[in-house]
């Protein structure tokens, strides 16, 4: 496949982050949770032959693609955030560098998590499509057992992947306001000193 279409890359780097904060290794917990829940789901989809009907798929062509653009733009903040962030390193005490890079692991974590979240809503607008061809050309059996397991897994991928990015953004949101407060207040200090 061409580097420039290759989807692994973003796939692997999301899944890294799944990892336990203190030991760094890739959490049990959170693999069962992202990987077991959505095929869970999928394997009772396909033993009582649940199949997503066809309001459903249009419902779930429009929210991919809207909520796929909504995730650039998120993806572009977080990007610009970033950029501001990693300036502001420069004026650090080294007691302040530990905060400093627990803030750019989340940004970085984020960002993984954010360009899966574009991609999974990508998928889910295609495997929507595929479905309605499928059905049109009543290939029941690739219907059940490939295409509707594929679009049950991209929306369970979907939320799950949404919840952890809104946590994301929340603990990023609440520590750069303490990383911000606490190097504004030692600035102030340092002002105030010199006058």
């Amino acid at each position: 496949m061409s580097s420039k279409v290759d989807i692994f890359q973003i796939i692997l780097e999301h899944y890294k982050t799944l990892k336990d904060d203190e030991s760094e290794k890739i959490s049990f917990l959170d693999l069962l949770v992202f990987l077991g829940i959505p095929l869970v789901i999928v394997l009772i989809n396909i033993v009582f032959c649940l199949t997503v009907s066809q309001e459903l798929r249009s419902a779930l062509i429009n929210f991919g693609a809207i909520f796929s653009a909504l995730l650039i733009s998120v993806l572009v903040l977080v990007y610009d955030q970033r950029s501001k962030i990693y300036d502001r390193r420069e004026k650090l005490s080294p007691e302040q560098l530990p905060n400093f890079d627990a803030l750019f692991t989340t940004l970085k974590e984020l960002y993984h998590n954010i360009c899966y979240g574009i991609l999974i809503s990508l998928l889910l607008v295609v495997f929507s499509l595929l479905q309605i061809v499928t059905v049109d050309l009543e290939l029941v059996k690739l219907n059940l057992y490939v295409i509707n397991p594929l679009v049950v897994f991209a929306i369970c991928s979907t939320i799950l992947t949404t919840l952890m990015i809104v946590k994301r953004l929340h603990k990023l949101l609440i520590n750069f306001d303490r990383f911000t407060k606490d190097n504004d207040s030692k600035q102030d200090e340092e002002d105030n000193s010199e006058s």
